[in-house]
């Protein structure tokens, strides 16, 4: 026996002829043969999904150390902020205050003009009835006094009469209260 050729067995369970051109067996062959395609395509896209999920990944993480950077940063300012805006809102309340059409501006003025350089005023005050309250503090005595003395020269005040005088153990401040009837001019 010479050498005996090698069978190859095809095995096609789909009959090829008839079925083949029937309309069954045409859509049957579209069907397999594009899905098949499909297949291979959604395959494609999970495996690029799955590989550029690596560099999503490790971009969130640069973003999420970059934002907590930049969360500390505003922490650290943050006081800063708060007292910023506070000053902010202090010179509002100063520019109200020495608003050229305001008619305390002249006593403020005049008063600041007046005081010693050792006392420090805690409150300026003028009443409805006319009445201006300065409360303020100081080292010595004769400081107040002059203070005193300064308002009475103004033509400002009248009857400038100090109504409390206050020395604390505890601190080397004399604590007063001054009060001084605003005198009317004509151009107030």
């Amino acid at each position: 026996m010479a050498a005996q050729k090698k069978r190859k067995f095809n095995i096609n369970l789909l009959p090829q002829e008839e079925f083949a051109a029937s309309t069954t067996g045409r859509v049957l062959h579209w069907i397999l043969s594009t899905f098949r395609y499909l297949v291979i395509v959604t395959e494609m896209v999970v495996i690029g999904a799955f590989i550029s999920r690596f560099y999503f990944d490790s971009r969130v993480a640069d973003l999420n150390e970059e934002i907590s950077q930049k969360q500390d940063f505003i922490k650290a300012y943050s006081d800063f902020e708060k007292e910023f805006r506070l000053t902010q809102l202090k010179l509002g309340i100063f520019s109200q205050i020495s608003d050229k059409n305001n008619e305390v501006n002249p006593f403020i003025t005049e008063v600041a003009t007046r005081i010693p350089n050792d006392i420090r005023l805690t409150k300026l005050s003028v009443t409805s009835n006319a009445l201006l309250d300065i409360q303020g503090n100081s080292l010595a005595e004769n400081s107040i006094g002059q203070l005193i003395s300064n308002l009475n020269d103004s033509n400002y005040f009248e009857d400038v009469a100090i109504l409390n005088l206050d020395s604390k153990s505890i601190s080397p401040f004399i604590d007063f209260t001054i009060q001084a009837k605003v005198v009317e001019k004509e151009g107030n």
